[in-house]
């Protein structure tokens, strides 16, 4: 399930800053920490304020609303960052949702079913599959579908929303 998103941060050089100039650069933030690190101290080097020694995170891309601090610890920046170019929009929910990068792994690859439209459109899918073509047509005139729904979101699976559709996940 590799995206093609590329994390990136905007790291700023506080020297620079402070005395009115913009100075920084933008960093591939799935490099390892030491080479973050590396591109961080390539740009204080650079800096037109000698010395400079300190920076802050001022912006960041393709995270989808997952919060970057500016002083956020390089190796949670990159283990998110690794885990988004790895799995996308999903991920990126399920870290918006709590789960820390290694629980949001494990529930993409153990308990990710799909995208739908919606719930509902899972819940009919999910009943045909089930049940198929065995149970006859008089009978399934009194389904309720949508307490069907219900129910199997209550206990069974759970469900995040994007631009995408629904993504639903198994409870267990």
């Amino acid at each position: 399930m590799k995206s093609n998103l590329n994390p990136k941060i905007y790291v700023a050089c506080l020297a620079s800053y402070n005395a009115g100039i913009l100075h920084g650069c933008w960093i591939n933030a799935t490099l390892d920490v030491d080479g973050i690190d590396k591109e961080i101290q390539n740009m204080l080097e650079q800096s037109p304020i000698a010395g400079a020694e300190e920076y802050a995170i001022h912006d960041s891309n393709d995270f989808f609303g997952i919060t970057i601090n500016e002083y956020d610890d390089l190796k949670r920046i990159h283990d998110i960052a690794t885990f988004l170019e790895q799995y996308g929009k999903v991920g990126a929910l399920l870290i918006n949702e709590g789960f820390g990068v290694e629980s949001a792994t494990s529930v993409i690859e153990n308990k990710y079913v799909g995208c739908y439209a919606n719930e509902m459109d899972f819940a009919h899918e999910l009943f045909s599959e089930l049940y198929g073509d065995s149970t006859p047509g008089y009978i399934m005139a009194y389904i309720d579908y949508e307490q069907y729904c219900k129910d199997i979101f209550i206990d069974s699976f759970f469900s995040l929303e994007d631009d995408q559709g629904v993504h639903v996940f198994h409870w267990n």
